[in-house]
């Protein structure tokens, strides 16, 4: 379920997006990670999907691997 919530991220209506930025930083799953660190993230084309997704880098309660950030933002 969590794909969906990360297809959200791309939404423009800013409370559904708001949302997904929230949910995702609560979880604590590595493929989440890897999925907002590659296209569906960080690499989006989107500039929206971009923030959104360093926003939840942000928020993470469960921290991340600091070397795998900066690979997916360099």
């Amino acid at each position: 379920a969590w794909e969906l919530v990360l297809a959200a991220l791309e939404d423009r209506d800013p409370q559904v997006g708001d949302e997904a930025q929230l949910a995702l930083g609560r979880l604590d799953e590595p493929r989440i990670l890897r999925a907002l660190a590659g296209r569906a993230g960080l690499r989006s084309p989107e500039p929206l999907v971009r923030l959104r997704s360093a926003e939840v880098f942000g928020r993470l309660a469960a921290g991340c691997d600091g070397l795998e950030l900066v690979l997916a933002v360099d």
